[in-house]
């Protein structure tokens, strides 16, 4: 009797062994994806970056050529380029439409005086004479073309009183737009002290052509004065490759400035390019040479963004592993390529959608996660699925774990 008993209290304790070893908790499953991290697209770039010169590049959405400016550092004298904050102001004070006219403002004795005494000293003006009429529209058209030097001040005067106040605008409205190595001297640029960088114009340029008027004004070839005159735009690139604008400029100790702005197809995508090249000093004629150093990097840009493949379709990126199975391989749905070029930034991450804390039973093609690819402004997002099916932990393992 004490045998039997025996063996029945054995029964019960192996039976509850089993039991609390089949019951035991086990170890969630994981996965791991060994293409996650910070990369750049591999390959080197070829750009034809002008020796000596401060110039950047950029294609929004995307990002800037070769990282950032290129060149010399420290900000410049940036003349005309000033315009385009002036213009800028002008119409956030004064908005107008991209085909409005705008208000008129009568030309004064002292305007036509400013005019007279620019004009004098060889400076680019648009001629203005006391007692005519002039819209918004054609006197930002008389800045942003001839690039008139006495068009800059009186529209300062109108927007704040005085050049002096104006100027005090256009640092704080710099500061607001992160503009950090600009500062402006006043409306016209003519100052030494007016200062910039490649990279800062290349920023405001792509903020001011935000604007359906400035973009309109900048694009035009020439312009007609009171009176019937034609001027031209300093800027005889516009229409060529794309070319849009926005603003050139020189000084007698910086050189000349171009910043331009054009569309282009990319990869087979309607882009828009925003670049410039500040203190060009060749030998002849120093604005001829800063738009053709612009023309050839707008076209270097058009070769070297490309597609470029990250992954294929089914390609292995990852597992999923647990300590009673096989690592299962993990497989994206579809290929991934990204546009660019040799250098540009990208972030891979890796976004779990399923929780595997606890066992069960995956079917073969079951998504698990997914793969965020993050390149300038844009997002790819890519199932990944299991290869094979995935089981949950058998009797067996269970009752043979330690």
């Amino acid at each position: 009797m004490r045998f039997w008993t025996g063996v029945g209290i054995g029964a019960v304790v192996v039976a509850g062994l089993v039991v609390a070893q089949v019951e035991r908790p086990v170890p969630p499953a994981t996965t791991s994806v060994a293409v996650a991290g910070d990369k750049t697209i591999a390959g080197h770039l070829h750009m034809p970056w002008p020796s000596g010169t401060q110039v950047a590049e950029e294609v929004p959405g995307l990002g800037w050529i070769g990282g950032g400016q290129q060149g010399p550092s420290a900000p410049e004298p940036i003349g005309s380029l000033a315009k385009m904050m002036t213009a800028l102001l002008v119409i956030q004070k004064h908005p107008l439409g991209e085909y409005a006219s705008g208000p008129h403002l009568k030309m004064t004795a002292a305007d036509q005086a400013l005019y007279q005494s620019d004009a004098a000293t060889y400076q680019s003006v648009m001629p203005v004479t006391a007692g005519e009429s002039l819209s918004e529209r054609k006197l930002l058209e008389g800045l942003l073309i001839p690039s008139g030097n006495n068009v800059a001040t009186l529209l300062a005067k109108w927007v704040s009183g005085s050049s002096t106040a104006f100027a005090r605008e256009m640092n704080r409205e710099a500061a607001k737009l992160g503009l950090t190595h600009t500062h402006y001297h006043g409306p016209v640029g003519l100052s030494a002290r007016t200062v910039s960088t490649a990279e800062d114009q290349v920023k405001l340029a792509e903020i001011a052509m935000r604007s359906p008027v400035l973009k309109s004004i900048s694009s035009m070839p020439q312009m007609t004065l009171p009176g019937g005159k034609v001027v031209y735009n300093y800027n005889n690139r516009l229409g060529r490759d794309g070319i849009f604008g926005v603003k050139t400029g020189s000084t007698v100790v910086g050189g000349a400035s171009f910043i331009w702005g054009a569309t282009a197809t990319l990869g087979g995508q309607p882009h828009l390019i925003y670049g410039g090249v500040l203190g060009v000093t060749a030998a002849g004629n120093q604005l001829q040479h800063a738009l053709d150093e612009g023309q050839r990097l707008i076209l270097a840009t058009r070769r070297v963004v490309t597609w470029h493949p990250l992954w294929h379709r089914g390609e292995t990126i990852g597992a999923l592993k647990s300590a009673w199975s096989p690592p299962v391989r993990l497989a994206l749905v579809r290929s991934v390529k990204i546009l660019g070029w040799p250098g540009l930034p990208y972030q891979v991450r890796w976004m779990p959608t399923r929780t595997l804390s606890k066992p069960q039973t995956l079917a073969k093609g079951t998504q698990v996660g997914m793969l965020q690819v993050t390149y300038g402004s844009q997002t790819i997002k890519v199932p990944v699925v299991t290869e094979s099916a995935w089981a949950k932990p058998s009797l067996s393992w269970r009752l043979r774990r330690f």
